[in-house]
């Protein structure tokens, strides 16, 4: 049972309503000093998608970047509310239509070639890029972009395909910048000229390759009618008729081989200046890299990849790394693989390795069932990767800058020995863990530090990802019931919290985003941080909206609504359950009730009607967007304990008034009808 006191908030700064400037200043200064208290990450990774960006109603062309006066804004609030180091993209590479699953996505495609959504239209209006387009034909892109969710699900179409509006808007780049006048230009086209002569090994036959798969219409290369054109990379076919037929589609297909450079060199560019974005905000700039391969890729170099056989899980049908020769450093899978890293150092500071755990025991198979094996590589390939990082790297080269996917089924891969330990290959090497299977032992910050004895420096850990069950779908969907059941117990004994307390939909979602704290480095996702109840991808089934959601056009303003709904992250709310799970609030009272405060601000209550839990036989009223106020006595004023002293019928008075504010409040409290959870 309890009672409500009112708090008394006359002393604080803070006014009801979104953080001024002054405020968000404060906010950062408490954060700072809530993180010296509890231990400031070594890592704190936020996962976005670049695809998914924030755009403005006049520039909604489909996808946004950073760039933008959004992106930037973007930026700014993973800055502020967020704990994050650095910024981290989901896979790169060229974004294509995956039919089968009805997304788009640069999984099974190559991470070598970018895609066009990284390219910022603004700035090819601004006189830096010679203003090759102009505000009437990105007009034409946004006004193409017309459908009902425009504004929250990004438009693939509308951007990444051939033919689309923004590639036609591109074209007309692409002759202006061709012919152009002006210093700006001129140095445009020889920076583009630089760009052709390094990136020529792989630009070279994915541009060819683009073009034979537009004439013959299939990316099946195996199905092309001339033996020379599926054979252009295969060193075991005559040299003389390849290199012919190369030199042939490059003159006869110039053009389109040139564009295609093109929009290569502008997608690299402009994620180099994203990549200084993030610098400008204190931010390291992220990549992660995706496990699979193209068909390109095989094309380009077909001696890289076993004959008919797939790697990974075998309904994903990758084409598979010949394992039998990789670990030979000059076998053209070994080179084929050291390309896409290097190319990936040169773009990121950090990099996500995909499916991580692949390198070390790849499951292989063939297309009849007849083949299966799951190789045991030891840490070959790990270092195979780490050594072509370091060559990009040099001096700057950081181990623990690499982070590696290793969660994976029992039957795929075991990162632990049966006296659990860690397998040898991922010792001394940065681990990505979710607690999505979190229970007794298992999946938490405490599980892997004491009961697996991990190095807290060695592992990543974060509630939830883009492959992962969202939290609100976990937290309602029956399905889920017994894991739901199993992490309650396992949140209440780490974060010491009632039980009870984390049937609440709300409260579960904000215990298993707190619980993070703890663990030595930390990610979050960005649809968690929105609070979004979109599933991100969900290849279990046909989804069109798989990979899509986006951050809404002012990104700050719209966390202030969702947070205030209840369902977005509040740092401060978990900064104050870490508090309280270590005793910090009271050992810093002064710091705690600021954090408390602050997590109130953003939750939209008026720090005026905020209440306390105190013993009484009032009953205990519904909870109001399911919050569960913290227990925390505000110390009193020295004027306060001064007055009481002096004067024997203060206090008895004091009392007399609390009371008579204690039933008031109650009156008023129970005789308004509670707002909708």
């Amino acid at each position: 049972m309890r009672v409500g006191i009112v708090q008394n908030y006359r002393n604080s700064n803070l006014s009801f309503g979104n953080l001024s400037k002054e405020e968000k200043e404060a906010f950062k200064q408490t954060k700072k000093e809530a993180l010296d208290v509890i231990g400031r990450p070594e890592k704190s990774v936020f996962i976005y998608s670049s695809a998914c960006l924030p755009q403005s109603a006049e520039n909604n062309t489909g996808t946004g970047t950073l760039l933008s006066k959004q992106g930037e804004e973007f930026l700014d609030v993973v800055k502020t509310f967020t704990t994050a180091d650095t910024i981290q993209d989901v896979p790169s590479g060229e974004f294509m239509p995956k039919p089968a699953h009805g997304y788009y996505g640069a999984y099974e495609t190559s991470s070598q070639a970018l895609s066009s959504h990284l390219i910022e239209p603004e700035l090819l209006m601004d006189e830096s890029f010679g203003k090759i387009i102009t505000p009437e034909e990105l007009k034409a892109v946004v006004d193409a972009n017309n459908g009902e969710s425009k504004n929250i699900l990004a438009n693939f179409e509308n951007v990444v395909e051939a033919d689309s509006p923004f590639e036609n808007m591109l074209k007309k780049a692409y002759e202006r910048f061709k012919i152009g006048e002006g210093e700006q230009l001129e140095a445009l086209r020889t920076e583009f000229n630089d760009y052709k002569v390094k990136n020529t090994e792989w630009l070279e036959p994915h541009a060819i390759y683009n073009v034979l798969s537009n004439k013959y219409k299939t990316p099946l290369f195996d199905n092309w009618e001339q033996e020379v054109d599926k054979r252009l990379y295969d060193p075991e076919f005559p040299e003389e008729s390849r290199t012919a037929r190369k030199a042939e589609i490059l003159k006869e297909n110039s053009e389109d081989i040139e564009f295609y450079n093109f929009k290569k060199f502008l997608s690299d560019k402009f994620l180099g200046l994203a990549k200084d974005k993030a610098h400008e905000k204190g931010l390291k700039f992220g990549g992660d890299v995706a496990y699979q391969f193209s068909l390109s890729d095989v094309f380009s170099n077909p001696k890289a990849f076993s004959y008919d056989v797939f790697m990974g899980p075998a309904d994903l049908k990758i084409p598979a790394l010949n394992f039998y020769q990789i670990s030979d450093p000059n076998s053209a899978a070994a080179k084929m693989l050291s390309q896409k890293f290097r190319l990936a150092a040169q773009r990121y500071d950090t990099l996500r390795v995909g499916m991580g755990w692949g390198y070390v025991t790849p499951i292989l198979s063939n297309s009849s069932g007849l083949y299966h094996e799951q190789k045991y590589m030891g840490s070959q390939v790990l270092e195979l990767i780490e050594n072509a990082v370091k060559e990009v790297k040099g001096d700057n080269f950081n181990k623990n800058d690499l982070f590696y996917e290793i969660e994976a089924g029992e039957k795929d891969f075991r990162a632990f020995n049966d006296d659990g330990t860690l397998i040898e290959p991922l010792k001394d090497r940065v681990k990505i863990y979710s607690s999505d299977y979190m229970s007794d032992g298992w999946g938490s910050s405490r599980a892997y530090p004491e009961k697996f004895k991990m190095n807290p420096s060695e592992f990543i850990y974060g509630a939830s990802n883009v492959d992962t069950t969202p939290l609100r779908e976990l937290a309602t969907h029956g399905i889920y019931e017994q894991r739901k059941e199993q992490q309650v117990k396992e949140l209440s004994s780490i974060l010491h919290m009632d039980a009870s307390a984390l049937e609440s939909t709300d409260e579960f979602i904000r215990a298993k985003n707190a619980e993070p704290l703890l663990a030595k480095n930390n990610f979050m996702f960005f649809t968690e941080f929105f609070g979004s109840e979109r599933r991100f991808n969900d290849l279990s089934k046909t989804n069109s909206e798989n990979f899509r959601v986006k951050i809404p056009a002012n990104p700050e303003q719209a966390y202030y609504d969702a947070v205030k709904e209840g369902h977005a992250y509040n740092l401060m709310d978990a900064f104050e359950k870490v508090f309280k799970a270590k005793g910090y609030d009271k050992q810093h009272p002064e710091l705690f009730a600021k954090i408390v405060e602050f997590k109130n601000k953003l939750y939209g209550i008026d720090p005026s009607k905020v209440v306390e839990n105190i013993s009484s036989d009032i009953p205990e009223p519904p909870v109001i967007n399911q919050i569960n106020e913290p227990e925390v006595e505000k110390p009193a004023t020295e004027a306060v304990e001064k007055a009481v002293k002096s004067n024997k019928y203060l206090k008895p008075a004091l009392i007399i008034s609390a009371a008579v504010v204690v039933l008031f409040s109650a009156y008023k409290y129970f005789s308004k009808k509670p707002k909708a959870a």
